[in-house]
């Protein structure tokens, strides 16, 4: 894909990135979460992500970056609750996996739930660590993350059961 090719496809979706963000103020954020800011961050984000999508996933350009563009607007605003706290402003808040996201309860007694996973995290080897970023947080297929590491896609799958195993070890109070 050209350059050109590609701005072309960004301005054409850079409306999505708004519908996103609509969809995602409606669910709620904190007050202190900009509108603005969010379009930004998934913008940026969004050559990225049409060069990620490579048509094999069975799912349409649209669809691959309505995910992608959603998953970019819930780590900004995870990132922005890490740095500033869970301030309340007096308005009800929904949690983060009311919006969509799947969650994992902390421990009793765990300052947060991201100090969990880093710490799960952490606990993985390179390569299990590698496959649950990938497939499970980027979004891409075991198929797509063999191509990427030069391994079949077994080894993902293998990878991804060990690093389940083991994360659930971890995360399991």
């Amino acid at each position: 894909m050209t350059i050109q090719e590609r701005n072309e496809l960004v301005e054409k979706y850079l409306p999505l990135v708004e519908k996103v963000v609509n969809r995602v103020m409606v669910a709620g954020v904190p007050s202190y979460i900009e509108r603005e800011d969010m379009i930004q961050e998934a913008s940026l984000r969004l050559p990225e992500n049409i060069a990620a999508h490579n048509g094999r996933s069975g799912a349409s350009l649209e669809t691959f970056l309505w995910r992608a563009v959603r998953n970019d607007v819930l780590d900004y605003i995870k990132s922005e609750r890490s740095h500033w706290g869970n301030f309340s402003d007096g308005a009800p808040q929904r949690k983060l996996a009311d919006i969509g996201t799947v969650g994992v309860r902390p421990r009793k007694g765990a300052r947060s739930l991201g100090l969990d996973l880093r710490r799960a995290l952490k606990g993985l080897t390179p390569k299990q660590r590698n496959a649950v970023l990938n497939c499970a947080i980027h979004g891409f297929t075991e198929r797509e993350a063999a191509k990427k590491f030069g391994c079949s896609q077994q080894a993902i799958q293998k990878r991804m059961k060990a690093a389940h195993k083991k994360l659930r070890k971890i995360l399991t109070p």
